[in-house]
Formats: C-alpha cells, structure tokens, sequence
C-alpha cells in the first residue's frame, strides 16, 4: 500500500510485555492492519479493517463479531511504547505470521465458539447427496456447512433438505483472498 506507513511498535502496554506491528494510514493515524504477538511469541491477532468493513457491509455486526473471534480485536497504537518504522517486506513478512499464526488458535470466544452447540435446518446439498457436505441454515446471518467426512458415508443416510437437527461448531472460516466471506463449520450432533 504506497499511501501507508509500516510501524513496530515493542515494549510494555497496558497486558503486559508484547509486541505489535501497525500499518496505519498516510497520516500516521488510523489503523489499516494489525499484529501482535503475545510474550509467548503466539499471534493474539491478525486484524485488517478493510476486512472488518466488508464483513459488516455482508454480514453487518455478526460478520465482524465472528472476523474477531478468528483473528482477534485490534488495540489502540500504545505510543508509550518504543516504536521503530518497518519495510513493507518486513510488515508484509509478520503480516503472513500473524495470519497462519491465527489459524492454529482456538476460537472460544465470540460468537459462536468452537464447541457450542447449536439448532439449525439443512437448507441444500448443493453438490448432491454424498458430495463435499451441506449448507445449514442456523437463523444467523451466516451459514453453516457440514463437511462429507461429519456425514454417513452412505449418502442415503444424509438429511434431507428441511431436517432441523443440533450441530457443534467445529471451527469458524473467515475467505478474504477471495472476496469477504464467512463461515461456520459444524458436525451433526446425536440426539
């Protein structure tokens, strides 16, 4: 981002010892991307706001809540903090960490964390019974999807389109390569 200015900012905030990387604005001010490593050298988050923006415009409050459940919740820039500025190469660099860094942590908070459980409907098997899985309507303004290997294996034993049944959240799905999208992954529970 040409207009963007790359700062590291290390030391001691208000939690503890950690450290945190910003791309802010042309101004310096607000803040486009964030990450931040906890003492431990874990990834507590991984936040962009243009992601943020397009999961409220598609999913309004839902779509964020559960965006900061994955990623984690931006902090305000600490400027009591020792900063230094960063290339672009070393802030894209921590930027790719900080989003594999979060993909291996727990969601249980937020939302929908990982564990609950929730009622919902099969809305479709789009690829058909026995393919990929199906799509469930949880009254959420996001879906839910149920992987083939959660399924019987005999595609017979699928619900059909309209069967109400419980689902546990097995793990949440945030795609912005690819446009803002958003996801809750589920297993069927027995009754």
């Amino acid at each position: 981002m040409p207009n963007s200015s790359y700062v590291c900012l290390r030391g001691v905030h208000t939690r503890g010892l950690a450290e945190y990387w910003y791309e802010t604005g042309a101004a310096g001010g607000e803040v486009l991307r964030q990450v931040t490593f906890a003492p431990s050298g874990a990834v507590v988050c991984a936040w962009s706001r243009d992601v943020a923006q397009e999961l409220r415009r598609g999913y309004g409050a839902f779509g964020v809540e559960l965006y900061e459940a994955v990623y984690g919740a931006p902090d305000e820039p600490d400027t009591a903090s020792r900063t230094e500025e960063v290339t672009v190469d070393e802030f894209e660099d921590t930027w790719r960490r900080g989003l594999i860094g979060r993909h291996f942590t727990p969601y249980d908070t937020g939302p929908v964390p990982e564990g609950a459980v929730l009622a919902g409907t099969v809305r479709a098997l789009p690829w058909g019974a026995g393919r990929t899985g199906l799509l469930v309507d949880l009254g959420l303004p996001v879906e839910g999807f149920v992987d083939v290997l959660s399924l019987p294996r005999e595609p017979a034993l699928w619900p059909s389109v309209g069967t109400a049944g419980r689902f546990e959240v097995t793990t949440l799905r945030v795609d912005f390569e690819r446009g803002a999208g958003a996801q809750i992954r589920l297993r069927p529970v027995e009754d």
